[in-house]
C-alpha cells in the first residue's frame, strides 16, 4: 500500500470534514438568505421590492427623507455588492488551488504504484 506524507493525510481529512460539514452548512446559509428575503418583502418593501417603490412614487405617498436615504445607500449597496464579488471570486481561487493539491496528491500516488 502507498503511504502518504503526513501533511498529505493531514489536507484529505480536513478536506473530507469539509465535504462532510459542507451540506448543512450551504443549506443552512441558503435558508438564512431565503428567510432574510422573505423578512425584507413583507417588512421593508423599499428595500426589496421595485414595484412597491414605483407605485409609492407614483402614488406620491413616498416622504422625501426616504428618497434621500435611498439615494445615499444605494451607492453603499453597490459597493457591498461588489465586495461580495470579490470574495466569491477569491473562494474560487482557494477552491481551484485546492484542487491543484488534489490533483499533485493522486499524481504522487499514482507515480509511486508504477
Amino acid at each position: 500500500m502507498i503511504q502518504l506524507e503526513q501533511k498529505q493525510q493531514e489536507f484529505l481529512e480536513k478536506r473530507r470534514k469539509l465535504v462532510r460539514t459542507w451540506p448543512t452548512i450551504g443549506f443552512l446559509l441558503l435558508m438564512g438568505i431565503l428567510a432574510t428575503l422573505v423578512w425584507l418583502w413583507f417588512q421593508q418593501p423599499l428595500l426589496i421590492n421595485p414595484l412597491e417603490v414605483v407605485n409609492r412614487l407614483e402614488a406620491g405617498s413616498m416622504q422625501n427623507s426616504t428618497l434621500v436615504m435611498m439615494a445615499v445607500m444605494l451607492p453603499l449597496v453597490f459597493l457591498i455588492c461588489f465586495v461580495l464579488l470579490v470574495i466569491v471570486v477569491l473562494f474560487a481561487y482557494v477552491t481551484f488551488a485546492n484542487e491543484k493539491k488534489h490533483l499533485t496528491i493522486i499524481a504522487v500516488l499514482r507515480s509511486r504504484k508504477e
